[in-house]
């Protein structure tokens, strides 16, 4: 009993700072991205279930963490991207500030990548953290 109220004890004076599921329009997103591809005639970039699991799990680690940092790209997939951001405010702010790097450009614009999938988490400060992963799929 004397170990259980000490383990309360210490429990009770940890912070952990919550992390937010951010509701975004994950179709949006791909939306925007396709828009960026088609302007190119690149192929379209389809919704994959297993990167959209992977990239709101990956923002809600970020977020957790206070920390942008990039995954072990995890997924499966014959080849793998990933764009990581935080601090844009919408999907429209994200996309636009991706497609203002050549690194994150360079993942939405390559026609090698057939699926895509898209995460976002909100800290309770209200920093969001994003996430797009992408894949070749056969």
């Amino acid at each position: 009993m004397r170990y259980l109220l000490l383990l309360l004890v210490l429990v009770a004076g940890c912070t952990v700072s919550p992390v937010y599921k951010q509701d975004i329009n994950t179709a949006y997103l791909q939306l925007l991205h396709n828009k960026e591809r088609g302007q190119r005639d690149l192929p379209q970039l389809q919704y994959d279930e297993e990167l959209e699991v992977f990239a709101q799990k990956w923002a809600e680690h970020m977020a957790s963490r206070g920390s942008l940092r990039h995954s072990n790209l995890g997924f499966s997939g014959n080849m793998k991207g990933e764009n990581i951001a935080m601090g844009q405010k919408d999907e429209d702010a994200v996309t636009k500030a991706w497609m203002s790097s050549r690194g994150h450009r360079a993942n939405i614009l390559n026609s090698k990548f057939t699926h895509a999938g898209f995460g976002c988490a909100r800290t309770e400060r209200g920093t969001l953290y994003w996430c797009a992963c992408f894949c070749s799929r056969s």
